[in-house]
């Protein structure tokens, strides 16, 4: 747990897109920054960002400059492209795909804490439903929050196609 962590390298990656919550893997490391500081562990800790799009916070140019600004401020190593394939557990290893790199060698990290953001996908059994958008999420009205073929079914949260 990140409040008994005692320092080393953490590191916390995000998912290629889709990505229902751009933030959920900003706010983790933001939480674990400001524990480590309150519990005096953060100066012998190296936080790295490594996240599998192409900026730090999509979908919204206007806050992932803002929140790109402050990660950097606090510190945050930061990699971009970067898409995480294998965790050799046993010996602290994370290995990423450099999306940019033709060769497709990885880059390999030693790590003492571990943030893993999951791949995100439709449910199969909404994709596979007449509820399902084009891409498998539940079709919705963005303002009302119902099918927008069946007006008397709702959905929300990250099944919701938003």
């Amino acid at each position: 747990m990140r409040e008994n962590f005692k320092g080393g390298k953490a590191v916390f990656t995000v998912a290629p897109f889709p990505i229902k919550c751009g933030g959920a893997p900003q706010k983790i490391a933001y939480l674990s920054d400001d524990t480590w500081r309150k519990n005096g562990v953060r100066e012998k800790t190296e936080i790295r960002f490594m996240a599998a799009t192409p900026v730090m916070f999509p979908p919204s140019p206007y806050y992932n400059t803002h929140l790109t600004e402050t990660a950097k401020s606090k510190g945050f190593k930061i990699s971009l492209k970067h898409q995480l394939v294998k965790v050799d557990k046993d010996n602290r290893k994370a290995y990423f795909r450099n999306l940019d790199d033709e060769a497709g060698d990885l880059v390999e990290l030693d790590y003492d804490f571990l943030h893993i953001c999951p791949n995100q996908k439709p449910h199969e059994f909404i994709s596979e439903s007449v509820f399902a958008a084009a891409n498998g999420y539940f079709d919705v009205d963005m303002n009302l929050l119902h099918n927008k073929t069946y007006t008397n079914v709702f959905s929300l949260g990250d099944s919701a196609n938003l």
